[in-house]
């Protein structure tokens, strides 16, 4: 079950990968057109033969190089100060006040699931959800 859950999870992946891949050529031929009119009308207003057309970039050969390509331009293009990896997303020194404050509030509703009063402690919760958890698992082990 878990080897076609994972291989329909892959087909999904491939089949939006497919579709993002289309899109971006679509748009990079759109762009590629517009382009080309603008050169075009700026080498005939200055008086000039139009420019050859640019040589156009080897498309990347797979999907993880597509993928790489993309993340090494968004790379590019994030702010310094701005964490990169999720380890540093989560990490208490780096953590966006916004995620923090989102994490809280998701915390407490989650919370409010298991409970009425808050817990006063993590430890509090992680010993409430254990207790939980062999209360469920109490009647698995008696058959």
């Amino acid at each position: 079950a878990a080897a076609e859950r994972a291989d329909a999870i892959a087909g999904i992946l491939a089949d939006h990968s497919r579709a993002i891949k289309e899109r971006e050529d679509a748009w990079r031929s759109h762009g590629e057109r517009i382009q080309a009119q603008l050169d075009k009308d700026q080498a005939a207003a200055a008086g000039e033969p139009p420019p050859s057309k640019r040589p156009r970039p080897r498309e990347p050969r797979s999907i993880e190089e597509l993928l790489y390509l993309k993340h090494k331009q968004e790379e590019a293009a994030r702010p310094p100060d701005q964490p990169t990896t999720l380890a540093d997303l989560y990490d208490p020194d780096l953590m966006p006040p916004g995620l923090r404050r989102a994490h809280a509030r998701l915390d407490r509703a989650v919370d409010r699931l298991y409970r009425r009063a808050p817990f006063a402690s993590e430890r509090e919760r992680v010993e409430h959800l254990f207790a939980l958890y062999e209360k469920m698992r109490a009647p698995l082990g008696a058959a």
